[in-house]
């Protein structure tokens, strides 16, 4: 028993100043210290392996051994197997995080689009009222996607203030239209 806690402590020690070297890599932008932390963290991992099994062949006699040994398979691919299941849950949600925002990036390009081509006609036709009413209800759904109203949160998800953006967006859609209409000037 007393070798076993040897084995241990040190597969213990090793685990640990793994992950610490794991954690390091996040601050790695250049080749040669990444090469050396992946080498610190493949002999510590071996190191670690190697004093497991050494800790787990320590254990028992006979017939138990090999019930400890089997015991430790079926836990290590369970452990395994939830691993999978956390990280293809993760991917899952990466793929869906990537989808929502192509969306989101294929509205506002449609929303633009159809913004800039009344703005066109607009600027061919500036006395058209409908077009003036149309550029104003395509601005505004363009622009609330990329300037929306935003509120602040407090820690238990009640709304402390909210800021409403409409006036900067009305004041830039006028602009938009100003600019496209600058030759024309509205009668009163």
């Amino acid at each position: 028993v007393s070798q076993s806690r040897y084995y241990r402590n040190i597969a213990v020690l090793a685990m640990v100043l793994g992950g610490l070297a794991m954690s390091l890599l996040v601050y790695v932008d250049t080749y040669i210290p990444f090469l050396l932390l992946n080498i610190l963290v493949g002999i510590l991992g071996n190191i670690s392996q190697t004093m497991r099994m050494a800790t787990i062949a320590s254990m028992g006699q006979g017939e138990a051994r090999v019930t400890i040994r089997a015991y430790q398979r079926a836990i290590t691919n369970f452990g395994i197997s939830i691993g999978t299941v956390f990280a293809v849950g993760f991917i899952a949600f990466l793929v869906y995080l990537d989808d929502v925002r192509k969306k989101y990036l294929a509205r506002v390009s449609d929303a633009k689009s159809a913004y800039d081509t009344v703005l066109d006609e607009l600027s061919r036709d500036a006395g058209n009222t409908q077009l003036r009413i149309k550029a104003l209800e395509l601005g505004r759904a363009y622009y609330e996607l990329i300037i929306p109203d935003t509120q602040t949160i407090n820690g238990q998800g009640v709304v402390i203030e909210t800021h409403n953006n409409s006036a900067n967006r009305e004041s830039k859609i006028q602009s938009d239209i100003n600019a496209r209409t600058s030759n024309f000037k509205l009668s009163a």
